[in-house]
């Protein structure tokens, strides 16, 4: 019978999210099979964000600056023909990197890959998030607040030259801030990117000598959407930094707000990074507040 009215099926885009971390000493390789019927892949990699530094511990009284924040990852996105690669691709999603204990510094988050063989030789790599990880903040001392986290270094394409089959795209991270001053000072704030950066830093942890601060905030933009999405800030004394929020519509990763400090009890601890973003620094106390965790990486194929 002829059906003179058939028109074809709607084609829907298939998306398959890698979101399991590997860390450095327990590399995991995960698996994409083509499903057949695909023409064209979008792939988007983000890798681990840095982990916030741990606010410093001393009697109260004394100085204790609090710890600098993470940084975040950055993201590379690739768009090319499914023809042009093999029915398997391998997976690498890195670890973020974990909060610093009190006074001491956090760790670097881990880069992701897609590679089409399960190992990271760069002729096999199709798309990595960045040159170098994001780092960890610095731990909070009795002389200055801890360092900010640098952000993850814009990936290379001598590092992942099949992205030469199609199309790409390379965006930096955010550096974290640093922490607040031993002096007494609430963290440092974070802003919200505006520089096509998806993943943010962290903010800092606060510091104190005889009286209780704020942990950073996350600055406001204007009439700015991401703005009334993002965490709220913690009160001074013992409390802990807000965790980053994670956006899909639109797609935006928000970093850990540091850790308020107290003179007379604990500082707060850092909050945790949402996908790829940096953690937040510890705050200052009897007993420093422990850094943030960074958000875990990510990977995005989206089919068409």
């Amino acid at each position: 019978m002829l059906d003179v009215f058939h028109t074809p099926p709607r084609k829907r885009n298939r998306i398959w999210i890698f979101n399991r971390p590997s860390t450095v000493t327990n590399l995991q390789w995960l698996t994409w099979i083509n499903p057949g019927g695909i023409t064209q892949l979008d792939i988007v990699c983000i890798g681990g964000g840095g982990g916030g530094g741990g606010g410093f511990s001393a009697a109260a009284g004394l100085a204790r600056g609090g710890g600098g924040s993470g940084g975040s990852s950055g993201v590379s996105r690739v768009t090319l023909p499914a023809l042009y690669l093999p029915d398997t691709l391998y997976i690498q999603v890195g670890a973020g990197g974990a909060g610093g204990a009190a006074g001491a510094a956090g760790s670097a988050g881990v880069l992701s890959y897609v590679a089409i063989a399960p190992n990271t030789t760069a002729s096999n790599v199709v798309v990595l998030s960045g040159a170098a990880g994001a780092t960890g903040g610095g731990g909070g001392t009795g002389a200055a607040g801890g360092a900010a986290g640098a952000a993850s270094t814009v990936a290379v394409i001598g590092s992942m030259p099949l992205a030469g089959l199609g199309n790409f795209d390379l965006i930096v991270g955010q550096a974290g801030v640093a922490g607040g001053s031993q002096a007494g000072a609430n963290g440092t704030a974070i802003t919200i990117p505006t520089t096509s950066t998806l993943c943010q830093g962290g903010s800092g942890g606060a510091g104190t000598t005889s009286a209780d601060f704020a942990g950073g905030a996350c600055t406001a933009i204007a009439n700015s959407y991401l703005s009334e999405q993002r965490p709220a800030t913690p009160a001074a004394g013992s409390n802990n930094g807000s965790a980053g929020p994670q956006l899909w519509k639109p797609f935006f990763s928000f970093g850990g707000l540091g850790g308020s400090a107290s003179n007379a009890g604990v500082g707060g601890f850092g909050g945790n990074g949402a996908a790829g973003a940096g953690g937040g620094g510890g705050g200052g106390g009897t007993t420093g507040g422990s850094g943030g965790a960074g958000g875990a990486g990510l990977v995005l194929i989206i089919a068409t």
